[in-house]
């Protein structure tokens, strides 16, 4: 097992646990009560050996299925599926569906990353690459087109999956903003290749409670875990 970051500030005693892994990473960030994050961890080691040291946390994961209802219909049985589903309201009366008593989908925050820029931009899209995945967040006038998680072997197939669901509603992809949210080693291969199709791409926003350019490793999920306090998860996930 190696440490590849260890942040700790301030009381953990009482504070929620948020854990992620995917094979070779293992994250761990808890928040106090005020939302303030007090630990994040990032060890390279075996899933078990990860979980024999993190025993608790909310677990969040990469390929979770979501569902994506208006609120109105929030209350109506969703026909794909029959279990039980925990749902999430998000801003502009949406609300996220996922299996109850299941891993958080990393999607929700993605959701709340993506939202603020989605009112800046008439057609915009954030997408999140890591391994072999591709998480989508598109939106067209404010108004989320597409919120999923797809296989993704390459830079082409990510950009196949960012500009589909504007193709499909007949948008020119020369109008869509496109921001990428992906390993640090990945992303100046990917703006290279969309820039070639695209008018408007750009690095997403990595926000964390440190110095500028003192950011950790892996700092794509550390972005997205870091925004939980504020996606309205129930108190157990």
């Amino acid at each position: 097992m190696q440490n590849l970051w260890d942040y700790r500030h301030g009381d953990n005693a009482g504070a929620r646990q948020f854990l992620y892994h995917d094979g070779e990473i293992g994250h761990a960030m808890a928040f106090n009560a005020n939302g303030d994050m007090v630990l994040h961890q990032i060890l390279k080691s075996e899933s078990q050996d990860f979980f024999a040291l993190f025993t608790e946390g909310t677990m969040l994961g990469m390929n979770v299925p979501v569902t994506l209802i208006p609120a109105a219909f929030r209350e109506a049985p969703l026909t794909e599926t029959t279990t039980e589903q925990e749902q999430i309201p998000l801003s502009g009366d949406w609300v996220l569906s996922y299996p109850k008593n299941k891993a958080v989908p990393l999607l929700l925050p993605l959701f709340f990353l993506a939202k603020s820029k989605a009112l800046q931009n008439k057609h915009y899209t954030l997408i999140h690459v890591h391994n072999n995945s591709v998480n989508v967040a598109a939106f067209s006038d404010g108004v989320p087109l597409l919120l999923n998680h797809f296989s993704a072997m390459n830079e082409s197939e990510a950009l196949y999956f960012a500009l589909a669901p504007f193709k499909r509603a007949g948008i020119p992809v020369t109008e869509v903003v496109v921001e990428i949210l992906t390993a640090e080693n990945q992303l100046q291969p990917m703006l290279q290749l969309f820039g070639r199709f695209l008018s408007h791409v750009s690095a997403g926003k990595i926000d964390l409670p440190y110095p500028a350019g003192q950011y950790p490793p892996h700092s794509d999920i550390s972005a997205l875990m870091h925004l939980l306090p504020q996606c309205g998860l129930p108190e157990e996930a």
